[in-house]
């Protein structure tokens, strides 16, 4: 009833409530990023909250809601998961662009070239055993300089020979012609696709590789003895740079995936942290070293200056002992001592309270802010990754790309590893996937767009909170008071009818 008042898309409906509201704003902000464009992320998801919040009234909100649906897609147009565009890389999705964080396919969807040999070195590095081919060699790469610098330290050498300078003029060409193809295929994306910051990593590398090659043929060309060489010194010391072609791994494998992309999404928390740390230090710093210092120049003969002079002599050499205490570096009774027996034994009490209050506390606010943090961060790349996957998984199941899809079309894909996974991953069953769709379609046509399954799988995954159960009350009060009106209505309208029928009868 409501439906028919204010049209399929209602915001005041009992399965709107149940499936298609939201609440969380990152996931709002998240969505309306990825399928809508930056211009919509706040003014044209879920109108119903924010009317709601902002005690806007029901004519503008149900006026916002037209607005909205006039912009949605209707039968036979394609949904905003494959025609809107993507605001690519806004301040908050940033390292998740360059560093690859979440599953993106738009990198594996390049439009098909001209050249028959490109398409093909296209085909070939989006391989799956393309990835595995080139992992293998960084990994054996790796286990070489390792073995290389072993061997040179058990012999006693700085040259490894004719084999070892094979071996790395092997991965020197190796690598620079799988970062020739990926620049040739993609041309400027490479510097500018998802994950671009692992290709410019790559290419560093390249490059420094094919300079260390170089410079090592130069050094053997040369009369000068070949260990003795400056290039060579300045080769050797590269050498350990490629190592850093390791963390290439982190891509391919999910949970130290998301380990370091909560560290770099952490890296601001971090800097502050650090920040408040390196300023209680320096304050007590100041403090002591001043007290310290009073005392070894009003007594330059006196016993322990030394001892003061080595632990709280001047600002950086404080600050180094306040951290080593903090950190273990040094037993804190080390530092302590010099204080409590030549200065002051209320200034190493004073020391005492301070490093008590930055082990009981500081550092625990600190662990506790980061822990916090990482599982924000955790559970954003989460819901970012289900709408990826909701979105893959949407393409998938509409076949004839309608930008909807039904019951059969959804029956049709229930067996593919693809949809069992993605039901998992949001708590549902995918034998139940059906009745899914069902309770998502509110106008009973049997088909839904993208944006209303995506709103409903990712309602789905998760507890009820309490903004569910203050939006199912009030819709069933709703609901409550149109019924009492409808059935007031019919009574009044029989009355109506019963006088007139027992006038005719009189007559």
């Amino acid at each position: 009833m409501h439906m028919q008042k204010y049209g399929r898309r209602c915001r005041f409906s009992y399965a709107d409530c149940m499936c298609c509201v939201w609440a969380d704003k990152e996931i709002q902000e998240s969505y309306a990023e990825l399928f809508y464009g930056a211009g919509r992320s706040k003014s044209s998801v879920a109108p119903a909250e924010q009317a709601d919040a902002q005690g806007v009234d029901k004519s503008t909100m149900v006026q916002a809601m037209s607005e909205e649906d006039s912009s949605s897609p209707r039968r036979g147009e394609k949904s905003p998961a494959f025609s809107a565009p993507r605001s690519k890389s806004k301040s908050g999705n940033f390292a998740d662009h360059i560093f690859g964080m979440i599953p993106d396919t738009d990198d594996k969807a390049l439009p098909s070239t001209h050249g028959c040999c490109r398409n093909r070195l296209r085909w070939l590095i989006q391989n799956q055993w393309f990835d595995f081919l080139i992992m293998g060699m960084i990994l054996i790469h790796t286990l070489s300089i390792g073995a290389q610098i072993n061997h040179l330290a058990a012999t006693e050498r700085t040259d490894g020979g004719r084999f070892w300078r094979s071996v790395d003029f092997f991965f020197c060409v190796f690598f620079a012609i799988e970062v020739a193809m990926k620049v040739y295929v993609y041309r400027m994306r490479f510097f500018t696709m998802r994950a671009c910051a692992w290709n410019i990593i790559d290419l560093v590398l390249a490059i420094l590789q094919i300079v260390e090659e170089v410079m090592a043929l130069v050094a053997s060309a040369t009369e000068e003895p070949y260990q003795n060489t400056s290039v060579m010194r300045a080769v050797r010391m590269m050498r350990g740079v490629k190592v850093l072609r390791l963390v290439r791994a982190v891509r391919y494998a999910g949970d130290l995936q998301l380990i370091v992309s909560c560290l770099i999404l952490s890296l601001r928390t971090f800097l502050w942290s650090v920040l408040l740390l390196v300023m209680t230090i320096y304050v007590m710093a100041i403090y002591i070293t001043q007290a310290c210092n009073l005392r070894r120049f009003e007594n330059p003969d006196a016993a322990g200056n030394d001892l003061l002079k080595k632990w709280w002599g001047d600002i950086f050499t404080s600050m180094l002992s306040v951290f080593q205490a903090l950190s273990g570096g040094v037993d804190w009774n080390d530092v302590l001592q010099p204080i409590r027996a030549y200065v002051s034994s209320a200034l190493a009490v004073f020391l005492v309270v301070y490093l008590a209050f930055c082990y009981l506390a500081l550092l625990n606010v600190i662990t506790g802010t980061f822990v916090e943090t990482v599982g924000r961060q955790a559970n954003d790349l989460k819901v970012r990754t289900q709408i990826l996957q909701a979105r893959r998984l949407f393409q998938q199941i509409d076949v004839d790309h309608s930008g909807f899809i039904s019951l059969a079309e959804i029956q049709n894909q229930t067996a593919t590893d693809a949809v069992i996974d993605f039901f998992e991953s949001v708590d549902v069953d995918p034998s139940e996937a059906q009745y899914l769709l069902e309770v998502l379609d509110m106008d009973g046509s049997g088909t839904i767009n993208f944006e209303e399954f995506l709103r409903g799988t990712l309602r789905l995954n998760g507890s009820a909170r309490a903004a569910d159960l203050l939006l199912v009350a009030r819709e069933m009060k709703r609901f409550f008071v149109h019924t009492t009106a409808e059935m007031e209505l019919i009574r009044t309208q029989l009355a109506a009818g019963g006088g007139g029928v027992r006038a005719a009868s009189s007559q």
